[in-house]
Protein backbone atom coordinates (compact mmCIF):
# COMPACT_ATOMS: atom_id res chain seq x y z
CA UNK A 1 0.00 0.00 0.00
CA UNK A 2 1.14 3.63 -1.09
CA UNK A 3 1.57 6.62 0.57
CA UNK A 4 2.59 9.70 -1.47
CA UNK A 5 2.92 13.64 -0.75
CA UNK A 6 2.39 16.21 -3.72
CA UNK A 7 2.25 19.60 -3.13
CA UNK A 8 0.77 22.38 -4.92
CA UNK A 9 1.99 24.58 -7.04
CA UNK A 10 1.72 27.82 -4.89
CA UNK A 11 3.18 25.73 -1.96
CA UNK A 12 0.20 26.40 0.18
CA UNK A 13 -1.42 23.02 0.00
CA UNK A 14 -0.23 19.63 0.58
CA UNK A 15 -2.17 16.99 -0.51
CA UNK A 16 -2.20 13.24 0.45
CA UNK A 17 -2.81 10.16 -1.89
CA UNK A 18 -2.84 6.23 -1.30
CA UNK A 19 -2.85 4.27 -4.05
CA UNK A 20 -4.06 7.10 -6.33
CA UNK A 21 -6.94 7.87 -4.00
CA UNK A 22 -7.04 11.13 -1.80
CA UNK A 23 -6.80 10.43 1.74
CA UNK A 24 -8.78 12.94 4.26
CA UNK A 25 -5.91 13.80 7.00
CA UNK A 26 -7.35 13.62 10.67
CA UNK A 27 -7.09 16.80 12.87
CA UNK A 28 -3.27 16.27 13.76
CA UNK A 29 -2.72 16.06 10.23
CA UNK A 30 -4.48 19.47 9.21
CA UNK A 31 -2.34 20.45 11.96
CA UNK A 32 0.94 19.22 10.85
CA UNK A 33 0.30 20.34 7.25
CA UNK A 34 -0.58 24.20 8.58
CA UNK A 35 2.83 24.19 10.82
CA UNK A 36 4.41 23.04 6.73
CA UNK A 37 2.87 25.75 5.31
CA UNK A 38 4.01 28.27 7.85
CA UNK A 39 7.58 26.29 7.72
CA UNK A 40 7.16 26.62 4.01
CA UNK A 41 6.63 30.34 4.02
CA UNK A 42 9.85 30.68 6.62
CA UNK A 43 12.49 29.36 4.44
CA UNK A 44 14.06 29.53 1.47
CA UNK A 45 16.39 25.61 1.34
CA UNK A 46 13.35 23.65 -1.30
CA UNK A 47 15.53 20.54 -0.17
CA UNK A 48 14.79 21.15 3.65
CA UNK A 49 10.99 21.91 2.78
CA UNK A 50 10.65 18.52 1.55
CA UNK A 51 12.11 16.60 3.94
CA UNK A 52 10.29 17.95 6.80
CA UNK A 53 6.41 17.72 4.97
CA UNK A 54 7.41 14.10 4.15
CA UNK A 55 8.79 13.17 7.70
CA UNK A 56 5.29 15.28 9.16
CA UNK A 57 3.10 13.72 7.12
CA UNK A 58 4.72 10.17 7.51
CA UNK A 59 3.97 10.55 11.34
CA UNK A 60 0.74 11.98 11.06
CA UNK A 61 -0.41 9.14 8.52
CA UNK A 62 0.72 6.65 11.08
CA UNK A 63 -1.67 7.87 13.69
CA UNK A 64 -4.32 7.95 11.46
CA UNK A 65 -3.37 4.37 10.66
CA UNK A 66 -3.55 3.03 14.74
CA UNK A 67 -6.51 3.87 15.16
CA UNK A 68 -8.18 1.39 12.85
CA UNK A 69 -8.12 -2.73 13.77
CA UNK A 70 -5.55 -4.89 12.69
CA UNK A 71 -6.06 -8.55 12.58
CA UNK A 72 -3.56 -11.55 11.19
CA UNK A 73 -3.72 -14.74 11.16
CA UNK A 74 -0.82 -17.51 11.73
CA UNK A 75 -0.06 -21.03 12.51
CA UNK A 76 1.75 -21.51 16.09
CA UNK A 77 4.15 -24.14 14.21
CA UNK A 78 5.14 -25.12 10.49
CA UNK A 79 2.65 -24.70 8.08
CA UNK A 80 2.89 -28.54 7.23
CA UNK A 81 1.35 -31.57 8.80
CA UNK A 82 1.16 -35.56 8.16
CA UNK A 83 -2.47 -36.26 7.54
CA UNK A 84 -4.52 -36.67 10.85
CA UNK A 85 -1.93 -34.53 13.11
CA UNK A 86 -3.23 -31.12 14.14
CA UNK A 87 -2.05 -27.60 14.20
CA UNK A 88 -3.19 -24.13 15.90
CA UNK A 89 -4.31 -21.57 14.05
CA UNK A 90 -3.80 -18.35 15.77
CA UNK A 91 -5.97 -14.75 15.46
CA UNK A 92 -4.62 -12.24 16.69
CA UNK A 93 -6.73 -8.80 16.75
CA UNK A 94 -5.94 -5.48 17.55
CA UNK A 95 -8.24 -2.27 18.06
CA UNK A 96 -9.21 0.87 20.26
CA UNK A 97 -11.01 -0.88 23.84
CA UNK A 98 -13.83 1.12 23.24
CA UNK A 99 -14.58 -0.48 19.37
CA UNK A 100 -16.98 -3.42 19.53
CA UNK A 101 -16.02 -6.06 17.39
CA UNK A 102 -17.88 -8.94 16.32
CA UNK A 103 -15.96 -11.97 15.85
CA UNK A 104 -15.38 -14.57 12.86
CA UNK A 105 -18.14 -17.19 12.53
CA UNK A 106 -16.29 -20.02 12.09
CA UNK A 107 -17.46 -23.19 13.83
CA UNK A 108 -16.69 -26.74 11.58
CA UNK A 109 -14.19 -25.82 9.13
CA UNK A 110 -11.93 -23.11 7.86
CA UNK A 111 -11.63 -24.28 4.48
CA UNK A 112 -12.26 -26.92 2.49
CA UNK A 113 -11.43 -30.37 4.15
CA UNK A 114 -10.05 -28.70 6.51
CA UNK A 115 -11.79 -29.18 9.91
CA UNK A 116 -11.96 -27.68 13.13
CA UNK A 117 -11.09 -30.02 16.15
CA UNK A 118 -11.56 -27.32 18.69
CA UNK A 119 -12.37 -23.19 19.46
CA UNK A 120 -10.56 -22.00 22.20
CA UNK A 121 -11.84 -19.52 24.41
CA UNK A 122 -10.89 -15.80 23.21
CA UNK A 123 -8.43 -13.80 25.38
CA UNK A 124 -8.14 -10.08 25.64
CA UNK A 125 -5.35 -8.34 26.92
CA UNK A 126 -5.35 -4.45 27.37
CA UNK A 127 -2.56 -2.16 26.36
CA UNK A 128 -0.80 -0.21 29.99
CA UNK A 129 -3.54 2.74 28.94
CA UNK A 130 -6.42 0.70 28.17
CA UNK A 131 -6.81 2.30 25.07
CA UNK A 132 -6.06 -0.70 23.32
CA UNK A 133 -7.33 -4.21 23.64
CA UNK A 134 -5.89 -7.32 21.60
CA UNK A 135 -7.78 -10.15 21.08
CA UNK A 136 -6.63 -14.04 20.99
CA UNK A 137 -7.97 -17.04 20.12
CA UNK A 138 -6.25 -20.78 19.37
CA UNK A 139 -8.01 -22.99 16.87
CA UNK A 140 -6.82 -26.47 16.64
CA UNK A 141 -7.46 -27.60 12.58
CA UNK A 142 -6.92 -31.21 11.11
CA UNK A 143 -6.93 -32.59 7.98
CA UNK A 144 -7.45 -36.02 6.49
CA UNK A 145 -6.76 -36.07 2.89
CA UNK A 146 -3.31 -35.02 1.67
CA UNK A 147 -2.76 -31.82 -0.04
CA UNK A 148 -1.80 -28.38 -0.04
CA UNK A 149 -5.08 -26.26 0.79
CA UNK A 150 -5.92 -22.31 1.17
CA UNK A 151 -7.37 -21.02 4.21
CA UNK A 152 -8.66 -17.74 2.84
CA UNK A 153 -9.00 -14.19 4.13
CA UNK A 154 -11.24 -14.75 7.48
CA UNK A 155 -13.67 -12.02 7.94
CA UNK A 156 -13.95 -9.53 10.98
CA UNK A 157 -16.09 -6.57 11.66
CA UNK A 158 -15.86 -3.50 14.03
CA UNK A 159 -17.85 -0.53 15.40
CA UNK A 160 -16.42 2.40 16.23
CA UNK A 161 -17.65 4.18 19.66
CA UNK A 162 -21.15 5.66 18.88
CA UNK A 163 -21.31 4.62 15.46
CA UNK A 164 -23.84 1.60 14.12
CA UNK A 165 -21.72 1.27 10.44
CA UNK A 166 -20.05 -2.01 10.37
CA UNK A 167 -16.30 -1.93 9.19
CA UNK A 168 -14.99 -5.65 7.65
CA UNK A 169 -11.30 -6.34 8.03
CA UNK A 170 -9.54 -9.95 7.07
CA UNK A 171 -6.82 -11.42 7.94
CA UNK A 172 -4.32 -12.48 5.32
CA UNK A 173 -4.59 -15.72 3.41
CA UNK A 174 -2.94 -18.74 4.39
CA UNK A 175 -1.42 -22.37 2.59
CA UNK A 176 -2.10 -25.53 5.26
CA UNK A 177 0.05 -28.25 3.52
CA UNK A 178 -0.87 -32.21 4.54
CA UNK A 179 1.40 -35.31 3.28
CA UNK A 180 0.90 -38.45 3.72
CA UNK A 181 2.87 -40.93 5.72
CA UNK A 182 6.61 -41.70 3.81
CA UNK A 183 6.23 -45.31 2.77
CA UNK A 184 9.20 -47.48 1.44
CA UNK A 185 8.42 -49.42 -1.10
CA UNK A 186 11.58 -51.45 -1.08
CA UNK A 187 11.07 -53.11 1.88
CA UNK A 188 8.74 -56.52 2.60
CA UNK A 189 5.09 -55.89 3.32
CA UNK A 190 5.22 -56.42 7.66
CA UNK A 191 1.96 -58.25 9.18
CA UNK A 192 0.02 -56.36 11.97
CA UNK A 193 2.12 -56.54 14.98
CA UNK A 194 0.04 -58.55 18.06
CA UNK A 195 -2.24 -56.41 20.72
CA UNK A 196 -0.10 -55.57 23.52
CA UNK A 197 -1.60 -56.29 26.97
CA UNK A 198 -1.48 -53.54 29.05
CA UNK A 199 -1.01 -54.73 32.92
CA UNK A 200 -4.61 -54.56 35.27
CA UNK A 201 -5.25 -50.94 37.06
CA UNK A 202 -6.08 -51.31 40.93
CA UNK A 203 -9.86 -50.67 39.92
CA UNK A 204 -10.28 -53.47 36.72
CA UNK A 205 -8.93 -55.97 39.55
CA UNK A 206 -11.31 -54.50 42.05
CA UNK A 207 -14.09 -55.01 39.28
CA UNK A 208 -13.45 -58.59 39.07
CA UNK A 209 -13.00 -58.76 42.84
CA UNK A 210 -16.61 -57.25 43.42
CA UNK A 211 -18.13 -59.37 40.70
CA UNK A 212 -16.69 -62.98 42.63
CA UNK A 213 -18.24 -61.62 45.31
CA UNK A 214 -21.52 -60.65 44.42
CA UNK A 215 -21.76 -64.44 42.19
CA UNK A 216 -21.06 -66.22 45.70
CA UNK A 217 -24.10 -64.08 47.57
CA UNK A 218 -25.99 -65.15 44.30
CA UNK A 219 -25.78 -68.43 44.90
CA UNK A 220 -25.48 -68.75 49.14
CA UNK A 221 -29.09 -66.57 48.60
CA UNK A 222 -30.09 -69.33 46.16
CA UNK A 223 -29.26 -72.25 48.23
CA UNK A 224 -30.85 -70.62 51.45
CA UNK A 225 -34.14 -69.75 49.39
CA UNK A 226 -34.01 -73.37 48.32
CA UNK A 227 -33.42 -74.58 51.35
CA UNK A 228 -36.83 -72.82 53.55
CA UNK A 229 -38.52 -73.54 50.14
CA UNK A 230 -37.93 -77.67 50.40
CA UNK A 231 -39.02 -77.11 54.59
CA UNK A 232 -42.38 -75.17 53.64
CA UNK A 233 -40.70 -72.54 55.76
CA UNK A 234 -41.13 -68.70 54.79
CA UNK A 235 -37.73 -67.32 53.22
CA UNK A 236 -37.98 -64.19 55.02
CA UNK A 237 -39.63 -64.62 58.47
CA UNK A 238 -40.87 -61.69 59.62
CA UNK A 239 -40.96 -61.13 63.52
CA UNK A 240 -44.57 -62.01 65.03
CA UNK A 241 -46.79 -60.17 67.42
CA UNK A 242 -46.46 -62.10 70.96
CA UNK A 243 -48.73 -65.18 71.05
CA UNK A 244 -51.53 -64.34 73.91
CA UNK A 245 -50.78 -67.20 76.38
CA UNK A 246 -52.36 -70.61 76.10
CA UNK A 247 -54.56 -70.84 78.82
CA UNK A 248 -56.24 -67.85 78.00
CA UNK A 249 -56.98 -68.93 74.33
CA UNK A 250 -57.86 -72.62 76.04
CA UNK A 251 -60.73 -70.70 78.60
CA UNK A 252 -61.71 -68.07 75.68
CA UNK A 253 -62.76 -71.23 73.43
CA UNK A 254 -64.18 -73.42 75.67
CA UNK A 255 -66.70 -70.90 76.55
CA UNK A 256 -67.66 -70.00 73.45
CA UNK A 257 -68.26 -73.79 72.97
CA UNK A 258 -70.45 -73.85 75.66
CA UNK A 259 -72.22 -71.07 74.49
CA UNK A 260 -72.88 -72.98 71.12
CA UNK A 261 -74.97 -75.51 72.75
CA UNK A 262 -73.86 -78.39 70.24
CA UNK A 263 -74.93 -81.41 72.37
CA UNK A 264 -78.01 -79.62 73.51
CA UNK A 265 -79.20 -79.45 69.91
CA UNK A 266 -77.98 -83.20 68.88
CA UNK A 267 -74.49 -82.25 67.36
CA UNK A 268 -72.25 -84.28 69.87
CA UNK A 269 -69.89 -85.33 67.61
CA UNK A 270 -69.33 -81.45 67.04
CA UNK A 271 -69.69 -80.65 70.32
CA UNK A 272 -66.60 -83.81 71.31
CA UNK A 273 -64.25 -83.00 68.44
CA UNK A 274 -64.50 -79.21 69.44
CA UNK A 275 -63.82 -79.37 72.99
CA UNK A 276 -60.34 -82.25 72.47
CA UNK A 277 -59.71 -80.10 69.65
CA UNK A 278 -59.27 -77.01 72.00
CA UNK A 279 -57.31 -79.13 74.96
CA UNK A 280 -55.04 -80.74 72.23
CA UNK A 281 -54.32 -77.00 71.46
CA UNK A 282 -53.35 -76.19 74.75
CA UNK A 283 -51.44 -79.12 75.54
CA UNK A 284 -49.42 -78.71 72.09
CA UNK A 285 -47.81 -75.31 73.47
CA UNK A 286 -48.16 -75.32 77.38
CA UNK A 287 -46.10 -78.54 77.56
CA UNK A 288 -44.69 -78.66 73.82
CA UNK A 289 -45.66 -81.95 72.07
CA UNK A 290 -47.51 -81.67 69.06
CA UNK A 291 -50.82 -83.34 70.59
CA UNK A 292 -52.88 -82.43 67.19
CA UNK A 293 -50.79 -84.89 65.24
CA UNK A 294 -51.15 -87.70 67.86
CA UNK A 295 -53.83 -90.10 68.80
CA UNK A 296 -55.38 -90.55 72.30
CA UNK A 297 -53.06 -93.63 73.86
CA UNK A 298 -49.89 -91.12 72.50
CA UNK A 299 -51.48 -88.04 73.73
CA UNK A 300 -51.56 -89.51 77.46
CA UNK A 301 -47.92 -91.21 76.83
CA UNK A 302 -46.51 -87.44 76.59
CA UNK A 303 -48.48 -85.94 79.30
CA UNK A 304 -47.46 -88.71 82.25
CA UNK A 305 -43.53 -87.12 80.67
CA UNK A 306 -44.56 -83.93 81.27
CA UNK A 307 -46.58 -83.94 84.37
CA UNK A 308 -46.87 -86.59 87.58
CA UNK A 309 -50.50 -85.27 88.51
CA UNK A 310 -52.24 -88.25 88.48
CA UNK A 311 -55.86 -86.32 88.60
CA UNK A 312 -54.99 -84.42 85.84
CA UNK A 313 -53.97 -87.16 83.56
CA UNK A 314 -57.13 -89.01 84.68
CA UNK A 315 -59.43 -86.00 84.05
CA UNK A 316 -58.29 -85.82 80.34
CA UNK A 317 -57.98 -89.39 79.77
CA UNK A 318 -61.63 -89.48 80.48
CA UNK A 319 -62.23 -86.85 78.27
CA UNK A 320 -60.60 -88.35 75.58
CA UNK A 321 -62.29 -91.95 76.34
CA UNK A 322 -65.78 -89.98 75.92
CA UNK A 323 -64.68 -88.66 72.56
CA UNK A 324 -62.92 -91.64 70.79
CA UNK A 325 -66.59 -93.56 71.91
CA UNK A 326 -68.72 -90.49 70.19
CA UNK A 327 -66.30 -90.18 66.80
CA UNK A 328 -65.62 -94.48 66.73
CA UNK A 329 -68.82 -96.46 68.13
CA UNK A 330 -71.53 -93.60 67.65
CA UNK A 331 -72.48 -93.72 71.23
CA UNK A 332 -74.44 -91.44 73.08
CA UNK A 333 -73.15 -90.30 76.12
CA UNK A 334 -75.18 -89.16 79.01
CA UNK A 335 -76.16 -85.21 79.40
CA UNK A 336 -73.97 -85.09 82.74
CA UNK A 337 -71.38 -87.08 80.81
CA UNK A 338 -71.30 -83.99 78.35
CA UNK A 339 -71.16 -81.35 81.32
CA UNK A 340 -68.47 -83.12 83.48
CA UNK A 341 -66.42 -83.44 80.31
CA UNK A 342 -66.42 -79.58 79.75
CA UNK A 343 -65.83 -78.94 84.06
CA UNK A 344 -62.91 -81.15 83.66
CA UNK A 345 -61.90 -79.75 80.26
CA UNK A 346 -61.39 -76.48 82.20
CA UNK A 347 -59.85 -77.34 85.19
CA UNK A 348 -57.49 -79.18 83.74
CA UNK A 349 -56.23 -75.68 81.59
CA UNK A 350 -56.92 -73.96 85.58
CA UNK A 351 -54.83 -76.29 87.16
CA UNK A 352 -51.77 -76.38 84.34
CA UNK A 353 -51.24 -72.30 84.36
CA UNK A 354 -48.02 -70.98 84.64
CA UNK A 355 -46.79 -68.14 86.63
CA UNK A 356 -44.00 -66.78 87.83
CA UNK A 357 -44.27 -68.51 91.08
CA UNK A 358 -43.92 -72.22 89.49
CA UNK A 359 -41.94 -74.27 91.68
CA UNK A 360 -39.86 -75.25 88.75
CA UNK A 361 -39.20 -71.53 87.97
CA UNK A 362 -39.92 -71.45 84.42
CA UNK A 363 -41.80 -68.48 82.21
CA UNK A 364 -45.18 -69.15 80.61
CA UNK A 365 -42.77 -67.24 77.64
CA UNK A 366 -40.04 -70.08 77.61
CA UNK A 367 -42.54 -73.02 77.61
CA UNK A 368 -45.25 -72.22 74.59
CA UNK A 369 -44.10 -71.70 71.33
CA UNK A 370 -45.63 -68.48 69.09
CA UNK A 371 -47.82 -69.44 66.63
Amino acid sequence: MKTNLFISKDRSTVIARRNDEAISPSTDCFASLAMTKTYLAMTNSGILRFAFIILLSYFSLLKVEAQNPTVRAQFDSLNSIVVGDQVKLHFSLSSPSNYNIIWHGLKDSVASKVEIVNLGKIDTVYSADKKMATYNQLLTITSFDSGSYEIPAIQFQYMKSGDTSRFDIFTQPLVLTVQTVAVDTSKAIKDIKDIVGAPLSFWEIMQWVLLAIAAALIVIAAIYVGRRIKNKQPIIKLPSKPRRPAHEIALEDLEKLRLKKLWQNGKIKEYQSELTDILRTYLHYRFDFNAMEMVSDEIMQSLRLKTNDNNLISKLQQILNIADMVKFAKADPLPSEHDTGMTYAVEIVKSTIITNDNANGTSEKQNLKSE
